[in-house]
């Protein structure tokens, strides 16, 4: 398939920006991009609650991925190219439920009720392997807390 096929541009052709922000643990850190473009709603809002800690855990359905474990509402309520499927380092938010997502590995945004949209609006740039390292963590170590600050 042609990188302009439709496929293509329905799940990555929104994917530009230049706001930074940068992701903090306990042992590291990692910096990221967001989409000014195709997700400016939700993009304008997360910087908005910047800066941010939450408590983070693995997902229970999804794969490779972490949410935050208290809600984050950014008073937004659609899902802008909103997508089911997720790339490793996509940063994501579910209006449904208020919840931001952080994916680290393989992953299908999933519910025990069945697939489920998210509004993917950022993208971890440089220290995914690190973020991975923490995000598998919380498998096995529980909860972690991640600091969220924009930058530049």
């Amino acid at each position: 398939m042609a990188a302009t096929g439709y496929w293509v541009q329905g799940w990555t052709g929104f994917r530009s920006g230049s706001s930074r922000i940068r992701l903090e643990w306990r042992d590291g850190s990692a910096e990221a991009t967001l989409y000014d473009q195709g997700v400016p709603a939700t993009t304008e809002a997360f910087l908005r609650v910047l800066p941010l800690t939450v408590p983070v855990i693995n997902v229970a359905w999804s794969g490779d991925m972490l949410l935050t474990a208290d809600p984050v509402d950014l008073g937004v309520t659609t899902a802008e190219n909103g997508v089911k499927n997720t790339l490793p380092g996509d940063i994501a938010f579910d209006p449904a439920i208020n919840e931001v997502t952080f994916t680290y590995g393989v992953a299908e945004c999933h519910m025990p009720t069945g697939p489920h949209t998210v509004v993917v609006f950022g993208q971890i740039a440089t220290g995914l392997e690190e973020f991975a390292a923490f995000g598998l963590a919380r498998r096995y170590e529980g909860v972690g807390q991640l600091h969220v600050q924009a930058i530049g």
